[in-house]
């Protein structure tokens, strides 16, 4: 061409989510080889959830682990996915009042002397793009002596973080509630 450069370069870049308001330029629109350029993006937040489950089709992607040791039937502590109302043989009624299915660990069902150590453990997913990030989740938590449940996060699956422990009654087993917790720690992961 006029400035002596020759050639083309095809360079593809993926973007996991599609974001708003792209704007992309370039401190120079003709290079020759050896040169350098550089390039500038910007746009908008990303909004949206990034991770939802409602167990109306079962764990889905979703995994649990019962390590309970000890009381009659530990065992019977696992999470299990159940229909709206459930009659639990030990603690009344539950209704989660969102969907028809819900999951639930119950502590009791294992018998007196249980030391209770279940885990639900979302899919691997990413928050890069995402400015800000939090956890919520619909529930009844019944505490008997707190803390005993926690929200935590990973990077590797393998260090966890704890994001929120619960150390008091929450909700109803008829009257679910939402709470939520801050995770903006992990905003801007490939995988958390």
């Amino acid at each position: 061409d006029a400035n002596g450069c020759i050639g083309t370069a095809t360079v593809t870049v993926t973007v996991d989510l599609t974001p708003t308001g792209v704007s992309a330029s370039a401190s120079r629109n003709l290079i020759c080889p050896g040169q350098s350029v550089d390039l500038f993006a910007t746009a908008n937040p990303v909004a949206g959830t990034v991770l939802t489950q409602n167990f109306e089709s079962g764990l889905g992607s979703w995994t649990t682990a019962n390590n309970t040791t000890g009381g009659s039937n530990p065992l019977s502590t696992a999470w299990t996915v159940q229909t709206n109302p459930y009659a639990s043989p030990n603690a009344g009624t539950f209704n989660s009042s969102g969907g028809s299915k819900f999951i639930l660990s119950n502590a009791d069902l294992g018998g007196s002397g249980t030391s209770v150590f279940t885990i639900l453990q979302s899919p691997s997913f990413s928050t890069v793009g995402y400015t800000t990030l939090n956890v919520s989740w619909r529930q009844y938590y019944r505490a008997l002596s707190p803390p005993e449940a926690f929200i935590e996060a990973s990077t590797n699956g393998t260090s966890w973080i704890t994001l929120k422990s619960l150390a008091a009654t929450q909700g109803a087993s008829t009257a679910f509630v939402v709470d939520s917790t801050n995770a903006n720690a992990f905003v801007g992961q490939s995988t958390v």
